[in-house]
C-alpha cells in the first residue's frame, strides 16, 4: 500500500529490481539495507523503517534470523517468491502516487554513529534520470550495469535511470570482471560506473585477455 515499507537484504538479483519497480508502481518505499554492516546497525536500519515485510534471500537468511527484531514477515526470493509471484492478481497501474512520495531508502555509513536513512522520492529519482540524459547525453539505447550493491545509490539510481529511459539493466552479483566485460560486449553502455578499487582487477582483466 502507498506509504508502507519494505525491506530487503538481498544480494543484487532481478528479483531485487522488481521489488524496486513494483513499490515504485503502487507507492511503497524499498528500504534497501546494506548486508555489509553488523548484526546490531542492521537491526537499527530495519527497525527504523518498521517494514510491512522483509526481503530476504538465501545467502541472508541466516544473517536476518540472528538479528533481534519485532515480529515482520519475512519473504524468501529463493522458497516461496516465485509461487506467491505466479498466484498473485495484476496490480491495476494507475496508482495514486504522488511525485513527492518516497521511493527508497537508501542509509548513510554511519560513520559518526548508526546509519540514517535517506528518503528518496519518485521526483527526486525522475530529475536524476532526466540529468543523465542531458549530461551525459544517454538514450534508451544505452545498457546500464548494475554489479555494485542495490542497496548504494551507485547502482539503484542507475537502474531507476536507465529503465525511466526504455534501456536494459544488466544485473550482476558484485565485482565480476568477466561478466562487465561480457555485458560490455553484448550491449552499449553509455555509462559505467567503477569504483576505485574496482578499475584496477577491470584493467588487469582486459590486459590478460587480449586478442
Amino acid at each position: 500500500m502507498r506509504g508502507e515499507r519494505v525491506a530487503i537484504l538481498s544480494e543484487n538479483r532481478p528479483e531485487y529490481v522488481v521489488a524496486e519497480m513494483a513499490c515504485a508502481m503502487i507507492g511503497a518505499i524499498l528500504a534497501c539495507q546494506n548486508w555489509r554492516l553488523v548484526g546490531d546497525e542492521l537491526e537499527h536500519c530495519i527497525g527504523l523503517v518498521e517494514p510491512k515485510v522483509i526481503l530476504t534471500s538465501k545467502r541472508f537468511v541466516r544473517t536476518l534470523m540472528g538479528l533481534e527484531l519485532d515480529d515482520f514477515p519475512v519473504l524468501n526470493l529463493d522458497d516461496t517468491y516465485q509461487d506467491l509471484l505466479i498466484a498473485a492478481p495484476l496490480a491495476d497501474p494507475c496508482q495514486d502516487v504522488d511525485p513527492e512520495d518516497g521511493l527508497v531508502i537508501l542509509y548513510t555509513s554511519g560513520t559518526t554513529g548508526l546509519p540514517k536513512g535517506a528518503l528518496i522520492s519518485h521526483r527526486a529519482e525522475i530529475a536524476r534520470m532526466t540529468v543523465l540524459r542531458l549530461d551525459c547525453m544517454i538514450t534508451e539505447h544505452d545498457a546500464s550495469v548494475a554489479w555494485s550493491p542495490l542497496f548504494h545509490m551507485a547502482s539503484t539510481d542507475q537502474t531507476f535511470s536507465a529503465l525511466m529511459s526504455g534501456a536494459c539493466v544488466v544485473v550482476i552479483d558484485g565485482l565480476k570482471v568477466d561478466q562487465i566485460v561480457g555485458a560490455a560486449e553484448r550491449h552499449s553502455l553509455g555509462w559505467l560506473v567503477m569504483l576505485p578499487g574496482s578499475i584496477a582487477p577491470l584493467i588487469e582483466f582486459l590486459r590478460g585477455n587480449q586478442a
